[in-house]
Order: structure tokens, then sequence, then C-alpha cells
């Protein structure tokens, strides 16, 4: 019944405003209205939240991070002489914390960090400009694949970040989006690095 679910509504509320305090609950209760208004409303709001939204798994993000990883890996294998040029060390690291960490948090989600999808159709639209995104990718490479000029060294660098980043806004996914600008920054201040390196 709708008092049923309104109760149930209420409860859940009260259990996220004592785990997570007052200022981290107004931006929750936007996603919870969300949720009482979608087509869900007639299930359990804790458990939509769980199994609908905050599933620690996420598959279709292994999927985007495995297509990102077969045109570097290929690229890598043909042309295994060929080394990162920039020698500063404290660069790489950070580029390295950056692209692991959008790497793992693309594929796990942790409940109370990552909120989950908060308006119709998030997942469609996240699958939609991912898709998109990776599409023009491998265009990039396709064209890019035995060129070196500084529209390859941004291009290949720029649309992995955009994509771990709008992956994090799209789900709310805190450490993601973190680690997303960290890889951005360091990986295409890296990218344009090793161009000029090469004296072009």
């Amino acid at each position: 019944t709708d008092i049923e679910k309104e109760e149930k509504f209420s409860n859940f509320k009260s259990y996220y405003l004592s785990s997570l305090g007052s200022k981290s609950f107004d931006f929750l209760h936007k996603i919870l209205i969300e949720i009482k208004k979608s087509k869900y409303c007639d299930t359990d709001c804790k458990e939509l939240c769980y199994n609908k939204f905050m599933e620690w798994f996420n598959y279709i993000g292994l999927i985007f991070v495995a297509l990102l990883l077969i045109p570097n890996i290929i690229f890598a294998f043909k042309n295994k002489g060929e080394q990162n040029k920039q020698n500063n060390k404290v660069l790489g690291i950070f580029e390295q914390i950056g692209r692991y960490g959008s790497m793992i948090f693309m594929i796990f989600n942790i409940p109370y960090i990552v909120f989950g999808y908060y308006f119709a159709c998030g997942q469609i639209l996240y699958i939609a400009i991912n898709s998109a995104l990776m599409l023009v990718y491998y265009i990039l490479w396709i064209i890019f694949w035995k060129k070196d000029c500084l529209a390859k060294s941004l291009l290949l660098s720029i649309l992995p970040s955009i994509l771990f980043i709008i992956s994090g806004v799209l789900i709310v996914n805190i450490p993601l989006i973190a680690f997303a600008i960290i890889f951005a920054v360091f990986h295409i201040l890296i990218s344009v690095k090793n161009y000029i390196r090469e004296g072009n």
C-alpha cells in the first residue's frame, strides 16, 4: 500500500541520516526522491539502492576498461622497444596512480561513496556516452596508428580521461572522479612531454 511504501521510504531516510550525517544527507535525499518517483517505487528503497544502483561489481565498467586496454596492449606488443620518453618519476607515479585507481573504480563500487544513477535512464546514458567515446577512440587509433603528431598525443590521452570522469559523474562515484582527474592531468601532460622530447 501507499502507506507502507511511505513508511519504508521514511525508515530508509532515517537509516542513512544516522549513518552518513546531515551534511551528506541532502544530496542523498535528492537521489531517494528520484527513486521514489521511479517505476521501482513499489520496491523496498533500501533493497533497491543496493541491488539496482550500488552493486559492488560494475560489469559494464569492466567492458569499457577492457575495450580501452585492447588497442594499447596491441600497440605495446608491436612496439616493444619503444619506451616512455619522459624521465620524471613523480609524473609517472601520479599517472599510474590515477590510471589504476580509475580502472579499479570503473569496475568496483563501494557503498556510501558510490551512490549510483541519480536520474531516470541513467544507465542508458552511461552506456550511450561511453560507447560513443569508445567508438571515437578506436577510430582515432586507426587514423593515427602509424603517425606521430601532437593531435595523436592529445586526443588519445584526452578521450580515456573524459570517459573516466563522465563515468564517475554519471554514477556519482566519488573515488573514480578523484582518480580520473589525477589521471587526466598527468596522462595528458606526459603525452605532450613525450611528443616534445621527440624534437617535434
